[in-house]
């Protein structure tokens, strides 16, 4: 073939990968008259020059805000959430905070108190 050479044709004789044409720790693969490059998780793209939106696919719930990083998110909760990708119902009534012998019942970032008759 043209572009190989060495004793079994493992030797590229033309190298694209020089310079480096892959971005974001890509490696260059190269292929004798073009080359190839493999992204590093978290980039896309024909030279890995895109980073993935981790928060395209929606991966926090109740109202949370999304912020994407290289190939990570964070969830930021809203009031009465917690965990990971707050799916957490904080139990505000976990504390006891009603008195007198009152029934707590827990609500979205609040709670109420029904007082014994």
């Amino acid at each position: 073939p043209p572009y190989w050479g060495g004793s079994v044709c493992h030797l590229a004789k033309n190298n694209a990968c020089k310079p480096n044409p892959c971005k974001n720790g890509a490696t260059c693969v190269n292929t004798g008259t073009t080359y190839t490059c493999v992204c590093r998780e978290g980039f896309e793209g024909s030279q890995c020059e895109r980073d993935i939106n981790d928060c395209q696919s929606s991966p926090c719930y109740n109202g949370a805000k999304c912020t994407d990083g290289v190939n990570w998110f964070l969830c930021e909760c809203a009031a009465g959430f917690a965990g990971p990708d707050c799916r957490i119902n904080i139990n505000e009534c976990a504390s006891n905070p009603c008195g007198h012998g009152a029934t707590c019942i827990d609500k979205i970032a609040s709670f109420i108190c029904l007082c014994p008759p």
